[in-house]
């Protein structure tokens, strides 16, 4: 679990700044942390790329 927080730390801290700032919009309507995953795992052209959905 906490290499799982870690790889989603490392995902988010590499986001740039615009990527950042959509996240910091769609986090108030995340009601757990597999919301998180899930929008992390969708890029902006709405295409999957998963890298893990453990939560």
């Amino acid at each position: 679990m906490v290499n799982d927080r870690i790889d989603l730390e490392t995902r988010i801290n590499s986001l740039p700044l615009a990527r950042l700032e959509e996240l910091g919009e769609a986090l108030l309507d995340f009601s757990q942390m597999s919301d998180l995953v899930a929008w992390l795992n969708v890029d902006r052209s709405g295409r999957s790329c998963v890298i893990s959905d453990r939560y």
